[in-house]
């Protein structure tokens, strides 16, 4: 059987005495290009690995009408072909450049995209001296990063296309389109022919940025985070699995030191703990509320289940409550004294909540009876 197959590449190899030409050093580089561009373009999802933000800083015409100078900061992206595109220092949004494509619509308010996008480019010329019999082929192709605007519909449908060939290197397919990288949006005043505003962001759309195309991720350490900010930004949410026979799976904020402090915990066991309440409504089945009600609360129904299912008789509640143990505003006794509660009623009739309680004073036996606070779950059961 042979070895070859249709999306074989030929690897250039090389022996002692060998006349090198310049197909084969070529070769050498769309070698290690196809290979780029394979990993970057199925194992990877295109947009920002690094910076690019849009920076602006707020100007003022001679005649006292506001504007903004806006730069791209540096930074790296790679589209959807696996080309990397490198802004190299901070780069300033051309109004000319805007104008020229004719994007803009008679809305001062309208937010239009800003896009990098890459292209090769040949120089005419090598610029080295001319030996006879020889050519005076270019030696570099500039690989450019290119930042474009866009029509105000054109952020939520870019028209990029990968390319449909395998073997292809990073440059996408001859003759289509570049495909375009969303680094977020501005506003245009035709007036004065400068930008207004800059924003990340609109009407859902957010810059685009890099990601993983995985089904299995392995940690090395024992330990896998989940993080919606680098780890010094504290306050943004995270998830952490802990591995071994005690792990746990821990949901909850970062501090600024990047330690999770969680308000959801799975152990190995299988045992969960919730700082907050539990609630849920799954279409069949059981749906639950928890949390702490106080003499005469209604209780509120879980999420998804009305009145009206239970009028009808298609969801049927059960309440569970038990006392909670909390001294209200009364006198403070003198040490060792102190008061004993004691619950006179605990119940919930049609989702009212009934709770009585019984102080008792250890030093006079003096009695009190008030309104009592009790810890509740709320189960709604429906029909499968």
């Amino acid at each position: 059987m042979s070895a070859s197959n249709t999306g074989a590449t030929q690897r250039p190899t090389f022996y002692e005495g060998q006349i090198i030409s310049a197909a084969d050093l070529n070769a050498v580089v769309a070698s290690a290009q196809v290979n780029a561009g394979q990993h970057e373009r199925y194992l990877h999802l295109p947009g920002i690995a690094h910076g690019l933000q849009l920076e602006a800083t707020e100007r003022t015409t001679t005649s006292g009408e506001t504007y903004q100078d806006i730069v791209v900061k540096p930074g790296l992206a790679v589209d959807g072909n696996g080309k990397h595109l490198a802004v190299a220092s901070a780069e300033r949004l051309s109004e000319d450049r805007f104008d020229e494509l004719s994007v803009a619509i008679n809305d001062p308010l309208a937010y239009y995209p800003v896009f990098l996008s890459g292209r090769d480019e040949e120089p005419p010329t090598s610029g080295a001296p001319k030996a006879a019999c020889r050519g005076n082929a270019p030696t570099r192709v500039v690989e450019i990063a290119e930042i474009g605007f866009g029509r105000v519909e054109d952020a939520a449908d870019p028209n990029n296309t990968a390319t449909a060939d395998v073997t292809a290197g990073p440059s996408g397919d001859a003759g289509t389109a570049p495909w375009r990288v969303l680094l977020g949006f501005v506003q245009w005043n035709a007036a004065i022919k400068r930008f207004s505003k800059v924003a990340d962001s609109q009407n859902g759309i957010s810059r685009d940025y890099a990601g993983v195309r995985a089904d299995e991720v392995v940690a090395r350490g024992g330990k896998l985070a989940l993080r919606t900010a680098i780890r010094n930004v504290s306050g943004n949410l995270a998830v952490e699995v802990e591995g071994a026979a005690d792990g746990e799976l821990r949901f909850g904020a970062q501090n600024s030191s990047g330690k999770i402090v969680p308000v959801f915990t799975v152990n190995a066991k299988g045992d969960l703990f919730a700082a907050g309440k539990i609630s849920g409504a799954v279409p069949g089945g059981a749906q639950f509320q928890t949390g702490s009600a106080f003499d005469g609360t209604l209780l509120a129904l879980p999420p998804g289940v009305t009145q009206a299912q239970i009028d009808s008789g298609d969801v049927t509640l059960e309440a569970h409550v038990t006392p909670h143990y909390g001294i209200p505003a009364l006198p403070v006794l003198a040490a060792p004294d102190r008061w004993l509660m004691t619950p006179i009623e605990c119940r919930v009739v049609d989702r009212r909540v009934y709770c009585r309680v019984r102080w008792t004073r250890t030093d006079t036996n003096a009695i009190q009876e008030l309104p009592g606070v009790c810890d509740y779950t709320l189960t709604a059961f429906t029909p499968v």
